[in-house]
């Protein structure tokens, strides 16, 4: 996977301070995981096609309309599972290249250029810092195993939202630290919803 180019920066934003990008592992399990669910779901198909002589020899209706339905299943869970896998490859294709530029003067996402949704700190209204509890139902663990997470949102005077999750940014915790310095020097108001374990 190519690492993103240093772009010349925006003069609006000034220069960059950090470029914060999503997890590579994420990128290549998703690439993976996807794959193999399309192949799985080929070899389905591959499967339900192989039935087709037990058709054309059936004995009788009852054993062809049986070998039939196992054609049409196979047929449809492998364009199921293929459909979803290629599903996954395209989720993980799309977050190459992706993230957010932390600026002087404000943010934008990657990948830049002129369609790229840039926010002037001037502009925002608040940052929320979220604590989002990941809540595992009993059977699976419960409370032993959930966990609290961050999120950081940047809210802007005319209501856009840039949303920030473990998800879609590798560091979240050193993005934190920026958004938070930043507003303490910008006097943009940080808010805290939830509260951490």
């Amino acid at each position: 996977m190519d690492s993103p180019e240093v772009q010349p920066p925006i003069p609006s934003l000034g220069s960059r301070i950090e470029l914060f990008t999503p997890s590579r592992a994420n990128v290549y399990v998703g690439f993976i995981l996807g794959s193999l669910i399309m192949a799985g779901g080929l070899g389905m198909a591959g499967c339900g096609l192989s039935q087709i002589p037990a058709v054309r020899v059936a004995p009788n209706e009852k054993a062809k309309d049986q070998a039939v339905s196992h054609v049409v299943s196979g047929l449809f869970v492998g364009a199921f599972l293929s459909l979803m896998g290629i599903l996954g490859i395209w989720t993980a294709h799309s977050l190459v290249g992706t993230g957010v530029e932390v600026c002087e003067n404000g943010l934008r996402w990657w990948p830049p250029g002129p369609e790229s949704t840039v926010a002037l700190w001037e502009e925002v209204a608040r940052i929320e810092e979220q604590f989002v509890r990941d809540k595992v139902p009993m059977k699976l663990g419960g409370p032993l195993l959930s966990r609290t997470f961050r999120e950081f949102v940047v809210i802007c005077r005319d209501d856009r939202r840039f949303a920030f999750d473990r998800e879609n940014i590798s560091g979240i915790g050193r993005l934190g630290k920026r958004l938070r310095a930043i507003a303490a020097a910008k006097a943009i108001t940080w808010v805290v919803v939830g509260s951490p374990d």
